[in-house]
């Protein structure tokens, strides 16, 4: 229901950035289970980010893939626009895994 969604309004630059305000605002208000909304193909990476920026918190995370996308995964590779956006996507896993492994942000 509406009376339980909340938009934070604050402005990000990244998935890292996004998992870690969503993150404090949960301490802050002390929330138990939070619903994540994205893309079918954004999922894994907002897992990896909301999972690191969750990790010392007992929140319940739940991440869900958007029915509502132009994306099509079962025929990406038929245009342009689905390759760039799996390319795209590969690419930033590689690097948030690679910061996360080193120990910095993304």
């Amino acid at each position: 229901p509406r009376s339980a969604t909340t938009v934070l309004q604050q402005v990000v630059a990244s998935t890292h950035e996004e998992a870690t305000l969503v993150a404090e605002w949960a301490k802050s208000r002390g929330v138990e289970r939070i619903i994540i909304v994205t893309t079918g193909f954004h999922t894994a990476r907002a897992r990896l980010a909301f999972g690191r920026s969750f990790q010392s918190q007992p929140t319940v995370l739940l991440l869900r893939a958007s029915r509502v996308s132009e994306f099509d995964p079962v025929a990406w590779w038929h245009d342009r626009q689905g390759v760039r956006t799996v390319l795209i996507e590969l690419q930033k896993q590689f690097y948030y895994r690679v910061m996360y492994w080193l120990g910095r942000s993304p």
